[in-house]
């Protein structure tokens, strides 16, 4: 028969020892007395927690984590590069808080390893955070982490990953002055695509216009010379917070203006990458202007897109000089 190991809930008691309560009670009156376990329970419970399972923390992935998914699963890693407040956090968020509603034209939400931090992510943009407009958590500096997006072709079963590189805006801005820091960026030299965002809001106003406007090829310039990226990869330049844009006394303006940075990429880099593709959209609207998540599902699209065999690189007949020291931005 097993030896009964007599307990009780007050830590300091040591009734099993000494048969006196530590309160100075009679035993049958203690309220903490009584708890009876055997030798052999308590072996049997020991054993099960040694079988216990640990669960995924569903937080953002360290950089080794990711890697670890990559191993197991296809996935597309994507860099998205852009200054402080540009909407990195806002694109993830909006794309993720899309699919709650249900499908995303024929893509639909599989699951996400990251599932407590996209909830994070999502809080502040939504109505139980009883914000009077839409936010989202700032990134933290240091290492960079990623998001994880699992999805699935309703149109033909096909099954896909997408992992979000999330790095403070200020780290990216420090590498269009120093190209040494680039060399760091382990999410850009290891992206299928680069996203440069191109704040809508600032884009739209005349006090930080022509800053947004050189950031942009700066910021390209700094990952080239960084030697973080390589002709497989594909570029997509984003117009963000178009609702901003479109509400703004300088829309045409400012649509112009992107539109004519852009063209300024395809001219100074069109052989650095394998694609470079423009988009407009409005992840997380603080108006109704557009749409809620407009503009995503073709980025999403684009994200997701089968790359495109490698093509030989053309070498320019005059190298790109350092694009950054040429940026005396004048109106068009």
């Amino acid at each position: 028969m097993s030896e009964q190991i007599i307990q009780c809930s007050n830590r300091d008691c040591r009734v099993s020892e000494t048969g006196k309560c530590v309160e100075g009670l009679p035993i049958e009156s203690c309220p903490n007395y009584g708890h009876v376990q055997t030798a052999e329970i308590e072996q049997q419970a020991g054993a099960a927690s040694q079988l216990a399972v640990v669960l995924r923390s569903a937080q953002k992935l360290s950089l080794i984590d990711a890697e670890a998914i990559l191993r197991q699963y296809s996935a597309r890693v994507i860099a998205i590069v852009g200054p402080y407040d540009a909407g990195k956090t806002s694109l993830v968020a909006g794309l993720y808080d899309l699919f709650q509603s249900g499908p995303v034209q024929s893509i639909k939400f599989s699951g996400s390893v990251t599932l407590h931090a996209l909830e994070r992510a999502c809080h502040d943009a939504r109505a139980a955070s009883e914000r009077t407009v839409p936010d989202s958590e700032r990134t933290p500096l240091g290492d960079v982490q990623f998001y994880h997006l699992g999805m699935v072709d309703g149109a033909d079963g096909t099954r896909s990953a997408l992992l979000l590189g999330d790095r403070a805006g200020e780290e990216y801005r420090s590498a269009a002055n120093d190209a040494e820091i680039a060399k760091t960026f382990a999410e850009v030299r290891r992206a299928d695509a680069i996203t440069f965002l191109v704040d809508g809001e600032r884009l739209a106003s005349d006090t930080s216009r022509h800053q947004v406007r050189a950031e942009l090829l700066r910021q390209v310039q700094g990952l080239i010379d960084g030697n973080a990226t390589n002709p497989r990869q594909r570029m997509a330049v984003v117009l963000t917070k178009l609702d901003a844009v479109l509400t703004s006394d300088n829309r045409a303006r400012a649509l112009a203006d992107f539109e004519a940075d852009v063209a300024k990429v395809l001219r100074h880099f069109v052989a650095r990458f394998s694609t470079i593709e423009a988009f407009q959209i409005a992840a997380s609207p603080k108006t109704n202007a557009a749409g809620r998540g407009a503009g995503l599902y073709d980025l999403l699209a684009f994200w997701l897109r089968v790359p495109a065999q490698l093509r030989v690189p053309i070498e320019p007949t005059e190298r790109e000089s350092r694009v950054f020291r040429q940026l005396a931005v004048r109106d068009e």
